[in-house]
């Protein structure tokens, strides 16, 4: 919905409207005075701060009604007015709320809280969700409502089905999809005999498990994102004809390669090099030295993060590769090829001659 251009905003001075902030977008605010021959308008913030915005076009101002200043649904297209000034508004009072989840029909828009600790969406909330019929209707929107429907539109109509995470660096992509592949495990291992449920448990474990050492090899800081993807994921959940979870295949493309061996400022390459240094049996196997010595890690300028190069991580890298199947000399020689990059990437070629000598 859009303003009619032929709107005259005169009448609106001293009402509350929504106008376009350049710092927060649509916000909501008392629209001071309006300029009928230009067309343009000042308003100041009222929620929001003190914020006043001068010289606003008509495009950026929208009539506010009371009443939608305080509008909560759990579905966007239940609004009584659905401009982009009212569903922001909406997301961003429900996000203040730690009410991360709205729905748009069948999407879900998730808000990344940057937390882990909002008892609604909790683990120990999952059961409720299972328990619901074909499609969730009692409990709030959620990835696993998301991933709950999907699952029963698969079984009923026998058909494969998909769900697509898309979202800007840090909107929390990785782990929208690791909360629906844990609950398609959950949920499949709901019903059959109890071997039934052993099996279908031990192969969702394994596809969680796999998050770990691919956001070890394929995630790193960037200036926007501490754990950034960088490359795409096209993951296949496989189910057999009684709804258990059989396997998965993961399939990676667009990594960024460049990242391997150097990062812009305030950036790092990827994980898995600070956790090979922050490991004392493979410093000592491989005869590594402290890695300010590499050019590699150092190349951002940016050697620290503590959540993601510990030497607690290494271990749990390592182990959930072990875990999947990945055999032990398989995962040294991984390691070890990483070391080999680290000391390569330290060695310059200096001209002699016809000919060059590789220095360190």
């Amino acid at each position: 919905m859009s303003v009619d251009p032929t709107t005259d905003f005169t009448k609106y001075v001293g009402s509350l409207v929504f106008f376009k902030c350049p710092k927060r977008s649509w916000i909501a605010g008392v629209l001071e005075s309006y300029d009928t021959s230009k067309k343009t308008g000042t308003c100041k913030a009222t929620r929001d701060g003190g914020d006043t915005v001068t010289k606003l076009k008509q495009s950026e101002l929208y009539p506010a009604r009371e009443e939608s200043l305080d509008e909560d649904v759990d579905d966007l297209l239940l609004m009584t007015e659905l401009h982009d000034s009212t569903l922001l508004d909406t997301v961003r009072r429900r996000y203040f709320k730690d009410v991360i989840y709205t729905n748009i029909g069948a999407i879900v828009v998730a808000l990344n809280p940057f937390k882990y600790t909002i008892p609604r969406y909790l683990d120990s909330e999952m059961p409720k969700y299972q328990e619901e019929g074909d499609v969730i209707e009692k409990n709030l929107p959620h990835s696993w409502a998301c991933a709950h429907n999907t699952y029963h539109e698969m079984r009923n109509e026998a058909r494969n089905q998909s769900i697509l995470v898309s979202g800007e660096s840090g909107a929390g992509k990785t782990e929208a999809s690791k909360i629906v592949m844990k609950y398609l495990g959950a949920l499949s291992a709901r019903r059959g005999t109890d071997k039934d449920k052993e099996a279908a448990l031990a192969v969702g474990t394994k596809i969680n498990l796999s998050s770990p050492a691919l956001e070890a090899f394929g995630n790193a800081k960037t200036v926007r994102n501490d754990n950034s993807s960088r490359f795409g994921k096209f993951m296949v959940i496989k189910f057999d004809g009684k709804g258990f979870l059989i396997g998965a295949n993961i399939t990676k493309y667009l990594l960024e390669k460049s990242r391997i061996i150097t990062a812009g400022q305030g950036e790092r390459i990827y994980h898995s090099f600070y956790l090979l240094l922050r490991s004392k049996q493979c410093r000592e196997k491989f005869g590594l030295a402290e890695d300010k010595k590499y050019r590699t890690v150092n190349a951002g300028q940016t050697l620290n993060n503590k959540e993601y190069d510990t030497e607690e991580e290494f271990n749990e890298v390592t182990q959930a590769m072990t875990k999947v199947g990945i055999p032990a000399a398989s995962i040294e020689s991984m390691w070890k090829v990483l070391a080999g990059v680290l000391n390569f990437e330290n060695v310059d070629f200096v001209a002699d001659g016809e000919g060059c000598n590789p220095t360190t």
